[in-house]
């Protein structure tokens, strides 16, 4: 592996021979976890973007602790040498982390120590880049990796019955255990998280440019001052001023959630289009549909949005909120055992692209969780 690393490392600073370059490219081959990661890695903005989202996880006090672990253990002569290297590599690597938020427990582990804790069997994968195009005719079309873009291609246009071409109604949808990114053909960019669907014309209109979505999207809207951008959500209109935002409604949640990254952007009810609420870079608003109240709070966006960049950050969520995260990516079905647990709140990091194993038993070696497994079935309850 070491091999590999230092392939990717002259990669990106840009000497890396043709002979390299054709062992690192083999090396990918078609295997799709080692695409996104040679994709990752091989991108200065993402390794920028991965640089910022470490910070939202304070290492410090996590090495500190497991510093003050370590001297623990030697005093009682119950810990061997091969754990202190196993804890610098961990850090090195950047191993997956998360901590209970009663104490700011924070646990590292190896691939070994995962293999060897009972989950091995796990049928649970992480989700893949796909997603389904439906025409007004109902024919679908599947899209996958290399379909990133959203075009004519996929279709021949209708002509009305005076001979003129008639836009096309498209909608795209992301299934379980699914994401997907599309360019609109006002070059505005749409990422489309597991359990979504984005309904919009293949061309806009000149007056306005409008499309509907539910479940999770990013937006990276172009600006355009003639031509307003709008966005609809069960009753809710998001007017966009040239925008990077990402709105969270899912049908199951009580809750829908729209953070404004960069930009401008006005809220306000389909039956009442002229009570607008506007939004500045670095707010959220909560929208409860229980009682129809709205609420705003300051987020770090980043934290919000990191989904689109390969990972979920968890600051202070109930487990209940993350596993219907993660059940939605990794495409499995859950029930809590124990009500209890599923209030259990969680600071923390964990790769997108990582099996579902991964998470698992991090989670439980909190002290406090324990899953059952039965094919895409999990069951959670608390350890004795």
């Amino acid at each position: 592996m070491k091999l590999i690393s230092d392939l990717f490392y002259k990669l990106f600073v840009g000497n890396i021979s043709d002979e390299e370059k054709k062992t690192l490219s083999e090396w990918v081959g078609e295997n799709h976890k080692r695409q996104i990661l040679f994709r990752l890695l091989s991108d200065p903005n993402e390794l920028e973007r991965e640089f910022r989202y470490r910070k939202l996880v304070d290492v410090s006090r996590a090495e500190a602790q497991m510093k003050q672990m370590i001297a623990r253990a030697e005093r009682r002569h119950l810990i061997k040498k091969r754990l202190v290297y196993w804890t610098a590599a961990a850090v090195f690597a950047g191993v997956v982390m998360i901590m209970f938020n009663s104490d700011d427990v924070r646990i590292d582990m190896s691939e070994t120590e995962i293999a060897r804790s009972g989950h091995e069997q796990c049928l649970i994968h992480p989700g893949e880049t796909k997603a389904l195009i439906r025409l007004s005719n109902e024919k679908t079309i599947a899209l996958n990796a290399n379909d990133t873009a959203v075009n004519s291609s996929f279709f021949v246009p209708k002509e009305s019955d005076s001979g003129s071409v008639v836009a096309e109604s498209l909608c795209v949808e992301v299934p379980r255990g699914g994401e997907f990114k599309i360019i609109l053909e006002d070059s505005t960019e749409v990422w489309l998280n597991s359990e979504s669907t984005l309904r919009y014309p293949e061309t806009f209109g000149g007056d306005e440019r409008r499309v509907i979505v539910s479940g999770e999207a990013y937006f990276d809207v172009h600006h355009e001052p003639d031509r307003p951008f709008y966005v609809v959500s069960g009753n809710q209109q998001i007017r966009v001023y040239g925008t990077a935002f990402n709105i969270k409604d899912y049908s199951d949640d009580d809750m829908s959630y729209i953070t404004l990254e960069s930009g401008s952007i006005a809220m306000s009810r389909l039956d009442s289009p002229g009570a607008e609420v506007y939004l500045s870079p670095g707010h959220q608003a909560v929208f409860n549909k229980n009682d129809e109240q709205l609420s705003m709070k300051l987020v770090k966006p980043d934290v919000i949005t990191s989904w689109r960049y390969g990972r979920f950050v968890f600051e202070g969520q109930p487990l209940r909120n993350i596993m219907r995260d993660l059940a939605r990516w990794y495409n499995f079905y859950y029930e809590f055992k124990d009500p209890d647990v599923a209030e259990i709140r969680f600071h923390g990091s964990i790769p997108r692209y990582s099996e579902f194993v991964t998470a698992m038993t991090i989670i439980e070696n909190c002290g406090s969780v324990k899953f059952a497994i039965n094919g895409n079935h999990v069951k959670i309850s608390g350890q004795q």
